[in-house]
């Protein structure tokens, strides 16, 4: 493998040198999917050249990094590959954009959508539900649940519709710590009347003693983190 300075700074090394002498084995050093590689090199034996095939290659650091690669086969008399020659061009921005586009969009879905559950003014138990499948459908969460604070000394949160994508959780009424303390997110919410973000329960103090009580299969792929609307 050879690569010029501009490629090797692409892929976080210092140096030319230091990428080659860190890039052993290509197909495991370098590729992050090991099925990109083998594409490419389909690609490569059966038309002689790619042109701006994407892929994600690993940086030093291992870190993931989205590259288009031009690049066209050198053979030798007998006709047999000797090695491959090309460049790469960094997609990090065009695919930051992209996901910041979809993101939108999705964004901008979810608003009509959920406009038009509401201007549908069913029973308040079946448009709550219809909230959790336009969250979960429309808006990708992995979990959507819609509860009333309950006008007991306990002043808790009682679900009334609750939609998951992996298992069904919600089936009682589930404490939310009492609005005068708001010790959790959706208490805060009720209690401040302001949208509540947690971005990692495990690190936020109110939620991480129950979560951490909780199985992290169910943390890390259903409810990592929450964002409680009032």
């Amino acid at each position: 493998m050879a690569v010029n300075t501009a490629g090797a700074r692409m892929l976080g090394y210092e140096s030319a040198s230091a990428a080659v002498a860190a890039i052993s084995d290509s197909p495991r050093h370098l590729w992050l999917a090991p099925e990109d590689r083998e594409r490419y090199v389909a690609l490569m034996e059966e038309h002689g050249e790619v042109k701006y095939y994407p892929c994600q290659l690993k940086r030093a650091d291992g870190s993931p990094i989205w590259i288009s690669v031009t690049a066209r086969r050198i053979a030798g008399p007998d006709g047999k590959t000797l090695f491959y020659q090309g460049f790469l061009e960094d997609l990090t921005e065009q695919k930051n954009l992209e996901a910041a586009l979809k993101a939108t969009i999705r964004e901008l879905q979810l608003l009509s959508e959920m406009n038009n559950a509401l201007a549908a003014r069913h029973h308040r138990g079946r448009s709550a539900q219809e909230y959790c499948r336009v969250m979960v459908e429309t808006g990708g969460y992995r979990m959507a649940w819609v509860g009333f604070a309950e006008n007991g000394s306990g002043k808790r949160i009682g679900p009334v519709a609750s939609l998951v994508t992996t298992m069904a959780i919600l089936k009682r009424s589930i404490p939310a710590g009492t609005i005068r303390r708001a010790q959790r997110s959706n208490g805060r919410c009720i209690k401040s009347g302001q949208v509540e973000v947690t971005e990692e329960i495990l690190n936020d103090p109110p939620h991480g003693s129950v979560a951490r009580r909780c199985s992290q299969a169910w943390i890390q792929v259903v409810h990592r983190s929450s964002v409680s609307p009032h």
